[in-house]
C-alpha cells in the first residue's frame, strides 16, 4: 500500500486504500489525498507536489486533489452507480496518472504539465495513459462504472460528458484493452 504523506480524510479512506491496492508499484511512493478547490472542470486531479523533493524521482512526493462535493454528497449516487465502486474507479485513474509521472524526470515533467495545460491531444494521449495503467493493474470494473457514471446526464451536465467523450477513452475501448490482458469484465 502506498504510504501517505497525510491520513486520508475519513471520509474516502475505504476508497483510496481499495485503489491502492490495485498499485503494488505505489507501495512506496508518497501519495497524499486532500480536498482541493479546482478550479478546471474536474474532480480530481494527481499532480507531483513541487518541492525541493521534486527533483529526485526516488523522493518525489505526489497530491490527489479532489473536490469535496464529490465525495459527500451521497445522493448523487445511486444502487446503479454505488458510491465507493465509483471513487475508487475514479481514485484508480489517478494513481495511473501518478504510475505514469513516477520514471520521469523533474524537468520531463514540468514539460508535461505545460503540454497536458495547452495541447488537448497531449492531454488525451495522458488521459488514455493513465486509463491504460488502471486496467494493466487490474482496476477494470470500477474504472468502467466510473466512466459510465460520468456520463449520466440526469447526474452531469451536457458540457461535462461532452468533454468527457472528447478527451478520455471509450468504455468500449477501456474494455477491448481488458480483453487484451484476458481480464474479465462485469456485464453491467
Amino acid at each position: 500500500m502506498a504510504k501517505t504523506l497525510h491520513p486520508c480524510k475519513q471520509d474516502f479512506k475505504k476508497e483510496a486504500d481499495a485503489a491502492l491496492a490495485f498499485f503494488p508499484e505505489l507501495a512506496n511512493t508518497p501519495v497524499r489525498f486532500e480536498y482541493s478547490h479546482i478550479s478546471v472542470q474536474s474532480f480530481m486531479l494527481a499532480q507531483p507536489v513541487v518541492n525541493l523533493r521534486f527533483f529526485s524521482k526516488r523522493h518525489r512526493q505526489y497530491r490527489i486533489r479532489i473536490k469535496k462535493s464529490l465525495v459527500v454528497n451521497e445522493e448523487q449516487y445511486s444502487e446503479k452507480y454505488p458510491r465507493h465502486e465509483v471513487l475508487v474507479g475514479w481514485l484508480g485513474h489517478e494513481l495511473g496518472h501518478i504510475l505514469d509521472y513516477k520514471d520521469r524526470s523533474a524537468f520531463n515533467l514540468m514539460m508535461f504539465g505545460l503540454r497536458y495545460h495547452f495541447f488537448p491531444a497531449f492531454l488525451k494521449k495522458a488521459e488514455i495513459t493513465a486509463d491504460k495503467n488502471a486496467v494493466r493493474e487490474g482496476l477494470v470494473n470500477h474504472l468502467l462504472l466510473s466512466k459510465a457514471y460520468g456520463r449520466e446526464p440526469s447526474v452531469f451536465s451536457k458540457s461535462y460528458i461532452k468533454k468527457l467523450n472528447q478527451l478520455y477513452p471509450s468504455l468500449e475501448e477501456v474494455r477491448g484493452w481488458a480483453k487484451d490482458k484476458g481480464l474479465m469484465v462485469n456485464s453491467n
